[in-house]
């Protein structure tokens, strides 16, 4: 007698290996999402208790303990109003190193050919 097992069982212990592996899986990403679930119900963050886009869009009273509407409202345009300065901030930097880097070539170029820029020195 042969040592080795028949095709036909090493397919099958294959397919019941590989099998038991995909439920592993599956088990696992069930468990996450049952946990992020979970979170999305019980953790509604600083906003309100209802959600802040059905809370915007609503016409009722926020609960109890919520903040306002116009509270909801004054921080997303603080926000918004902070974010557009941060940009243009980055934006004014980026543009200065740009301008900084072509004044740099421009005078290596000229260089280059024998001539040069005048600098103030003060």
């Amino acid at each position: 007698m042969s040592s080795r097992e028949p095709v036909n069982i090493q397919r099958l212990v294959r397919e019941n290996k590989r099998v038991a592996e995909a439920e592993a899986y599956a088990k696992s990403i069930t468990k996450g999402s049952i946990v992020s679930g979970w979170h999305e119900r019980h953790d509604k963050g600083p906003w309100d208790s209802c959600g802040l886009l059905q809370c915007l869009t609503s016409s009722s009273v926020p609960p109890e303990g919520t903040l306002s509407k116009a509270t909801v409202k004054s921080d997303i345009q603080h926000e918004v109003l902070q974010g557009n300065r941060t940009v243009l901030q980055m934006r004014q930097a980026r543009l200065e190193e740009l301008m900084r880097q072509e004044r740099l070539q421009y005078e290596a170029e000229l260089n280059a050919m024998g001539l040069a820029l005048t600098k103030h020195r003060g």
